[in-house]
């Protein structure tokens, strides 16, 4: 009976163990798609401040672009929930 007990525990162990396992590819693999996304985020950000055809006005301002990555960068991200 004792044997019997022993068998049970180490097959639950080894079951816990390989859980553990995927849960650690799983959690790997969200953490490196949650990479790419905010790089690519950053990235389409950055477009877009480059890509806006506006005209009024602050086109000829100095420093404005410079001001506006500057926010992106700093203000955007305190808004954000990080889990």
């Amino acid at each position: 009976m004792q044997t019997l007990n022993e068998y049970i525990k180490d097959t639950e162990d080894l079951v816990s163990i390989k859980l553990d396992q995927h849960r650690n590819k799983l959690i790997t693999v969200d953490m490196i798609i949650t990479a790419f996304t905010a790089a690519l985020a950053i990235v389409t950000a950055i477009s877009g401040i480059f890509g806006m055809n506006l005209t009024s006005g602050l086109e000829e301002v100095g420093g404005w672009v410079g001001a506006q990555c500057h926010h992106v960068c700093t203000q955007v991200p305190k808004n954000v929930d990080m889990p």
